[in-house]
């Protein structure tokens, strides 16, 4: 089936601890352009700009972090895009000791609506990226706004568009993510079942 302009997708990022407890990052990305595209397109392109995101972030994760698969369903069509692995990445590259699971970055996206924003939680993260306080490094506090940074500017593939965003529960309406917030210490991320989700 095509996807066709404004569609949207989610995007679920997997990824696994060595405990074996799974973690998993779910994205909404509009497809804004014109033509409608194959599927399998969409899984790549959307599949290439997740890994601009955490392309950034690897550095912050320890090495037996590793990038599973990503699964995505056309939330407009009610319809599978497709169920695949990362293009390249395979595990984080820090060689620190890993923080309790539940311990990540928040980062916090408003849209348009004042009572409609995004909240993704990445990590867990090293020891390394936080200092003497608790709070994140320098270091990691920019590579988490460049992270943020790639979720609220219009990502292209090629000549093909895409934005992240929400869809507002009450009306379906999509509304792009246009600034992002990022506390100075860690977040709690959750788990609804165990190994399934953050």
């Amino acid at each position: 089936m095509a996807v066709n302009q404004n569609d949207v997708i989610r995007a679920d990022a997997i990824m696994e601890l060595p405990t074996g407890t799974q973690l998993m990052n779910v994205f909404q990305v509009q497809y804004t352009g014109v033509a409608s595209l194959d599927e399998a397109v969409v899984f790549d392109d959307i599949a290439e700009i997740l890994e601009r995101v955490f392309s950034i972030l690897a550095a912050l994760l320890n090495l037996a972090h590793t990038f599973e698969r990503i699964r995505m369903v056309n939330l407009t069509q009610n319809s599978d895009v497709g169920d695949g692995g990362w293009p390249t990445l395979t595990a984080g590259t820090s060689v620190g000791s890993r923080m309790p699971q539940q311990v990540a970055a928040a980062i916090t996206y408003r849209t348009a609506d004042l009572g409609v924003v995004g909240r993704k939680f990445f990590g867990p993260m090293t020891e390394s990226e936080y200092d003497i306080n608790g709070a994140f490094t320098a270091g990691t506090i920019t590579a988490l706004t460049g992270a943020a940074a790639q979720m609220i500017v219009d990502q292209l593939v090629g000549l093909r568009p895409y934005r992240f965003g929400v869809i507002r529960t009450f009306d379906g309406v999509f509304l792009p993510f246009e600034s992002a917030s990022l506390s100075t210490y860690a977040g709690t991320q959750r788990r609804r079942r165990v190994n399934v989700g953050t």
